[in-house]
């Protein structure tokens, strides 16, 4: 008998582009919709099997009927370019195959910032963005955003420098957004928090990074804290929960 005519694509045919962006996020989502159809003798053949594979390797295996099929590959993208097909076999075992790529960007903030310093003076706060794509990062003083940089470079240590401190704890927050696919898309978050002397008050400091404000019932968890009195080594100081104190210390400026 005649054969099946079997049809697999990514491209719209409104508007002759194609389905699949052509970078997303590693992490973030990637939906890839593939359209087939088959017919034999101009009639449809009904449901078929779709194989995906990423990198070579077959993630998802379904039975679907004609028409659009979404595939999500978000688990799947690695950086770099990513090697996409999707074979599609129909009821009469006749096959078609579709090879595309997704080019995954891995977006990711570090910092070798050291925050268990005594800060004096200009605070040089770096910080290392990755992500092979311009990007907008976020510097927040006090929950007060401090400043933006334009960063295009991946991989590349970066300093903002923060002035006008007040003697006492400080936070700072860094982040950076970038476009992707006309998406905004965000990277992790940084977190810490300083002291900073004056050189002229007396009054001690006390930071702490903690940020897990919910906790679970009766599972230990540890509060990590630093105490600083200015010309002294040591300090001390009593702990307290829900007002009743649990531990009176002296503890050093680590």
């Amino acid at each position: 008998g005649s054969v099946t005519d079997v049809k697999i694509t990514n491209i719209d045919e409104e508007t002759g582009e194609s389905m699949w962006p052509a970078a997303v996020s590693v992490g973030g989502n990637c939906n890839l919709p593939v359209y087939w159809q088959s017919t034999k003798d101009g009639v449809p053949t009904g449901k078929g099997t779709l194989y995906f594979y990423v990198n070579d390797k077959l993630v998802s295996k379904q039975v679907k009927d004609q028409g659009i099929v979404n595939f999500d590959a978000t688990q799947y993208v690695v950086s770099g370019e990513n090697i996409i097909k999707v074979k599609v076999v129909d009821a009469y075992s006749t096959q078609q195959l579709l090879v595309g790529s997704v080019s995954g960007v891995e977006l990711s903030l570090t910092s070798k910032f050291k925050y268990k310093l005594i800060y004096t003076g200009t605070v040089n706060f770096i910080y290392t963005p990755y992500g092979d794509i311009t990007k907008t990062v976020y510097i927040y003083v006090d929950n007060i955003l401090a400043g933006t940089q334009i960063v295009s470079s991946t991989g590349e240590q970066q300093t903002f420098y923060i002035n006008g401190l007040v003697h006492g704890a400080h936070e700072i927050r860094a982040y950076f957004t970038a476009y992707i696919n006309g998406e905004i898309v965000r990277s992790n978050e940084l977190f810490y928090e300083i002291i900073y002397n004056d050189g002229v008050s007396t009054t001690p400091i006390i930071a702490s990074h903690f940020r897990d404000f919910e906790q679970e019932q009766y599972i230990a968890f540890s509060i990590p804290y630093r105490v600083y009195t200015p010309f002294k080594n040591n300090s001390n100081i009593k702990l307290f929960v829900n007002g009743e104190e649990i531990a009176a210390l002296t503890v050093d400026q680590t």
